[in-house]
């Protein structure tokens, strides 16, 4: 270590190891079953996004029919109850 408090060491180095280098408590790597469990999982969990969005863009065009029909019935509604309400209609 220098004077002023920083590493003599390389900075690859001194950042210790990445992320691919690291190993477990044990002193071992990562099995690869557990590399291609968690590919696994991203993938599914990659899939299941996707098809969320779907659905989600789906029931949105739906819900923009559904509240277009309930804005004409709703209309419809208004005025059948003004010509009823209008004086002088026959009883």
């Amino acid at each position: 270590m220098t004077e002023d408090g920083r590493s003599d060491a390389p900075a690859d180095e001194a950042a210790g190891p990445s992320f691919f280098q690291r190993t477990e408590p044990g002193g071992e790597q990562p099995s690869r079953t557990v590399e291609t469990c968690s590919a696994l999982l991203l993938s599914v969990t990659v899939i299941l996004t996707a098809w969320s969005v779907f659905e989600s863009s789906k029931w949105g065009g739906a819900m923009s029919i559904a509240f277009s029909q309930a804005s004409s019935a709703r209309i419809q509604a208004n005025r059948a109850a003004g010509e009823w309400r209008r004086p002088g209609r026959p009883t």
